[in-house]
This record gives structure tokens, sequence and C-alpha cells, in this order.
């Protein structure tokens, strides 16, 4: 057996019982558990559709006899936020009680009326010009939905909470430093009174990570690295005089899925960090294979 296999980019974590104790005391605790395992009807409450990523809709309205109907009903621009060659689009929008949640590549939130695409609000991040650690476009996955919150996560390493209703700021954490080569581009998770995210910047040798904050006030209630350092889970699995945990990214940039009856995140990594010029499969070919 080969001692030093190296547990990187391991994308399991169990959720510990500081955090289920957060949800239980937590009286507005929504959506809940049930309802974001359950395949969407009605609403889209998380990125996924469901807390297994399923991207699935048990409707069945719309089939292969029909599919060829469907007609535009409505069109909305987006106060011109985004455009240009340097914004993309990957956003899932989040739809609750008849409004759509949408934001753009340059982090500026929307609330659009379902029925119509009437504008109810907007967010406007206001990011600086000067943010130069991103690899690959200006762009996010998504916003993340929870107890009345839309949940933001920005380029500027920002996470943010808004007022669903009205899209005033509720609270604003600077999660990462975008100097340090960190950018929020994967749309938040909640679960459990929890706020879960993953930090992109393997380009720039950020150390993979992925933390989860309070979905009440924003503070930090635990981080989980990708690559070990010493005295973590796994560090021994890596060669003894490694340094690779400094800069050895395996970012996480998409929404991770939660099994609620184990109490388990997962999650999958992206490309490993730069080191000296080099990348860390030079201390272990083959790690920039995604582990599950």
């Amino acid at each position: 057996m080969n001692n030093h296999r190296p547990a990187l980019l391991a994308g399991i974590l169990i959720l510990s019982s500081a955090s289920a104790s957060r949800a239980a005391d937590f009286p507005q605790n929504s959506p809940d558990e049930q309802t974001l395992s359950e395949l969407p009807t009605t609403n889209w409450l998380t990125n996924g559709g469901d807390l297994f990523n399923r991207n699935f809709s048990a409707l069945t309205e719309i089939n292969t006899g029909n599919v060829d109907q469907l007609a535009p009903v409505w069109r909305t621009h987006l106060q011109e936020s985004g455009v240009g060659a340097k914004y993309s689009g990957e956003a899932q929008p989040i739809v609750h009680d008849g409004v759509m949640y949408i934001i753009t590549g340059a982090d500026d939130a929307f609330a659009l009326d379902i029925e119509t695409g009437e504008i109810l609000w907007r967010y406007s991040a206001d990011l600086t010009s000067e943010i130069s650690t991103i690899c690959c476009g200006w762009t996010s996955r998504g916003v993340g939905f929870g107890e009345d919150k839309i949940f933001v996560g920005r380029l500027d390493g920002v996470l943010t909470a808004l007022n669903k209703n009205s899209g005033e700021e509720v609270w604003s954490v600077q999660a990462e430093a975008w100097e340090e080569g960190y950018t929020i581009t994967s749309a938040p998770l909640y679960f459990q009174g929890m706020v879960i995210t993953g930090f992109a910047g393997a380009e720039y040798a950020a150390r993979g990570r992925v933390r989860a904050y309070d979905a009440d006030d924003g503070s930090l209630l635990w981080t989980f690295y990708t690559v070990p350092g010493p005295g973590e889970f796994g560090h021994d699995t890596w060669p003894a005089d490694n340094d690779a945990w400094r800069t050895g990214g395996g970012t996480v940039w998409h929404t991770p899925a939660v099994d609620s009856e184990l109490g388990m995140v997962y999650f999958s990594t992206g490309n490993p960090g730069a080191r000296r010029g080099q990348f860390v499969h030079r201390v272990h070919r083959g790690a920039r294979c995604l582990h599950r």
C-alpha cells in the first residue's frame, strides 16, 4: 500500500453537533431540511434544486409531446449589469413565492416578479475594477436563500446577506481577501442555519477551503481545508517534508451537496495550486484528478 497517497481534494464533511444545535435553536430555520430534500415543484430554493443537487423537478406538465410549444412570456434587461466581454452569466435562479432571485457576473443581485419580469429590487456590489485574481472571467454561479435572506458571495471575497423583500443588506463579512488570491464564484448553500461556501483561487496559490457562517449574523462557524496541514486529518498521508498545504489549491468553486440524514456535506474540487511556477502534482503525480 502506498503510504503517501495524499488525502488531497477529499470531499466529505461531517456536520458538527454545534452546527445542529445552532439549527435547533433557531425558530425560523427555513426552508427546513425536509423541504430542501424534496424534488422541487413550486419553488427552486437552492442551487441544484434540492440538497442533493439533482437539478431535477418532478413536474410533468412539460413533456416530449409539448416542449416544442414553449414560447417566451417576458424579457427583462438587468439594467446593464454584467455587460461586457469580461463578464459571463452562469447563475441558476432561485425562485420563492413568485419571486426570482438572480445575479450577474458583476455580483449585482436582482429580484424579479416571476409573472411579469418586473424588477422588484436591485443590490449593487460595486466591485472595484482593481480585482486582479480572477482566473476565468467575472462570474457568479448563483445566490443562496434561507431565513428570509438572499446570500451573495462576491469576487472581492465578501459574503453578504440581503433582506429577500427589500434587497437591503442584513450583514456583510470579508470572508477572504481577493488580494491573497481568494474569490467567491459559487452559489452559497443554506443548511441548518448555516451559509456554506467555498472559494476559488487555485491559480493564485490559494489554499482550498470550505467555510460555514452563521446565517443570522455572518459569524464564522467552521473551516475545512482540502489540503490538510500539520495536525489536520489526512496530513500524515503526504510526504513528511511537504508544504503543499500552504498553497496547494484544491479550491471549491461550486455549491456542495448535503445528505441531511447522514449529516454530511459533499463537494468536489478544482485544480491544484501554483507552486514556484509549477503545480502540486510535482509532489504527487495525478493530484489534479478529482477525488470523491
